[in-house]
């Protein structure tokens, strides 16, 4: 199905037409892939299904129009919001997401859509509590015996990289980070702490830039994953979905890597939400480096957050400074002491 979304004209001209994310367009094609397996038709057979029952018909020489709520549009709608909560079992606010990228795709094409399904979501507001410390982390980490996870969770903690951009790594970008030049080389390295320098996908549009580290804990712990895959090349993911294949990590499999831990350490919230997620450690991430330091613009660049305005200062920007700041930083994000 990847393909024939790949290849749908409707699709090709929606991403094209709104310059989106490679994040945003695996959302799509996310949605897509589940209206396509529960009702058997491509995006552009769905554009042209809606177009037709929103077009007139006369019935005694009088023009009829279908009433909204009796289009196959609104059962769409509906049998999607029952299959995300019944079948996929996601969160309120997943499902929300889910049902808006639908709606945004019918609206591209002008299509008159049904009214939305409401639902209430809990509120945004964390408190401490809701963050991991870092014995929830090293719990985490000292229980999977899976290396990729455990390299994973480490990497995120210690740099608040989202998971978005972790998936679309390839080995040269660690490479790169490393500052070595070689597979073989990295391989038989330890304890470095890399440079990753790089614009965020999920704000690319807004110009942010991240310049960030990680610790050497986390880098011993990629390492130790990478020994473990076989014929290493550059342009391979640095992460991987399955053992045995070259494919990169994908939304959902992360996503199922820390329910995994979650549901096997830890719990579900009131709301029904997991308490270990990924994005959870970029909020560990930035509560620690906040707490700990008296920078709030490093901070903001160490996260890929919007600085706000044009900052010629060049201790913001360098990469020493900002490393020295980071170092200072490392006690409080390295989980094995």
């Amino acid at each position: 199905m990847i393909k024939e979304l790949n290849n749908d004209k409707r699709v090709q001209q929606l991403f094209m037409r709104r310059n989106i994310s490679k994040n945003r367009e695996d959302a799509y094609k996310i949605v897509l892939g589940d209206i396509y397996k529960l009702t058997n038709k491509t995006p552009s057979k769905l554009i042209n299904d809606a177009k037709k029952e929103q077009e007139p018909y006369i019935v005694n020489n009088k023009i009829i129009f279908t009433s909204i709520e009796d289009r196959t549009i609104t059962e769409t709608f509906f049998k999607y919001y029952i299959y995300l909560i019944n079948v996929k079992k996601v969160s309120k606010a997943t499902t929300d997401s889910y049902l808006k990228i639908l709606r945004s795709f019918y609206n591209e094409y002008d299509i008159e859509l049904p009214k939305p399904i409401s639902i209430p979501l809990p509120h945004s507001f964390l408190r401490p509590d809701d963050i991991p410390n870092k014995r929830d982390i090293k719990k985490a980490v000292n229980d999977t015996n899976n290396l990729r996870d455990k390299a994973l969770v480490l990497l995120m903690s210690s740099s608040g990289i989202r998971g978005g951009d972790i998936r679309n790594f390839t080995v040269y970008d660690f490479l790169k980070a490393t500052n070595i030049k070689t597979i073989s080389k990295l391989l038989n390295t330890d304890d470095i702490i890399p440079c990753w320098d790089f614009i965020p996908s999920k704000t690319q549009k807004k110009g942010n830039i991240c310049i960030t580290f990680n610790t050497p804990e986390a880098t011993n712990a990629i390492i130790d994953y990478l020994r473990n895959r076989n014929d290493l090349k550059a342009n391979n993911p640095l992460f991987i979905s399955n053992k045995g294949s070259n494919d990169f990590l994908s939304r959902f499999t992360l996503i199922n890597i820390f329910r995994k831990i979650n549901d096997e350490l830890f719990y579900k919230n009131s709301n029904g939400d997991r308490f270990f997620h990924a994005h959870i450690l970029k909020k560990f991430f930035i509560n620690t480096c906040t707490q700990n330091s008296a920078d709030p613009m490093k901070v903001k660049l160490l996260s890929g957050h919007r600085m706000g305005g044009v900052h010629n200062n060049y201790n913001t920007i360098n990469k020493i400074f900002m490393k020295k700041f980071y170092i200072k930083l490392l006690p409080k994000l390295t989980m094995n002491e």
